[in-house]
């Protein structure tokens, strides 16, 4: 499974890296667990060092304006059909926006892999941990604010759906300390990036 995530990564396949996570997640929440958190960590871990090696090969920050949701629109890539082989040659956008976007869709395949499961209710608060160090890294208000809806809907489908297989159990003080955890870990995120805290269920 290491070496399915690593190739996934070095070609950018981040839908087919979810497809096959979600299948390995459904056989190790029979037998191992542990082996899916360690699947999990490598598949973060090559994609922020992808992310971040793009960047360094260019010396410079993350436009903050760029919106990962649609870093490239179809007019754009008409645009470059059009250009010349000498603009051709990789520029910033080109070649360091693309692994965040890919980096940015990680955390949120991650997100709604780990969702409301009793098993991996540890792993899911240290992802979120890692999407909102991201956010803040990164200066990323706009994805800050949809880490924040991502997580707020699943606590209200979690509240909502009680009859949920696997579903965690929010009275448990070990659950109810991860969540905490999690919104507590997004304190300083309003002075760094200018917005809100993340929204309550109720």
């Amino acid at each position: 499974m290491f070496k399915y995530v690593e190739l996934c990564v070095e070609l950018k396949k981040g839908r087919l890296c979810k497809d096959g996570l979600m299948q390995y997640r459904n056989a190790c929440l029979l037998v191992n667990v542990q082996s899916l958190e360690e699947v999990v960590t490598r598949y973060l871990r090559l994609a922020t060092e992808r992310a971040e090696k793009a960047q360094e090969e260019f010396g410079s920050t993350l436009d903050s304006g760029v919106d990962l949701d649609a870093a490239f629109t179809p007019e754009a890539l008409l645009m470059k059909a059009y250009q010349t082989d000498a603009e051709n040659e990789a520029t910033e956008k080109e070649t360091v926006t693309p692994w965040f976007k890919f980096l940015w869709d990680t955390y949120r395949n991650l997100l709604d892999i780990l969702r409301n499961n009793n098993k991996l209710e540890a792993l899911y608060a240290k992802v979120v941990k890692d999407a909102f160090k991201f956010c803040l890294k990164h200066k990323r208000t706009t994805e800050f604010r949809r880490v924040c809806d991502l997580l707020r809907t699943h606590l209200n489908n979690m509240i909502k759906y009680k009859d949920m297989r696997d579903r965690p159990d929010l009275t448990l003080p070990e659950t109810q300390s991860l969540y905490m955890d999690c919104l507590l870990y997004t304190s300083p995120s309003p002075r760094d990036l200018s917005t809100s805290r993340m929204p309550s269920s109720a």
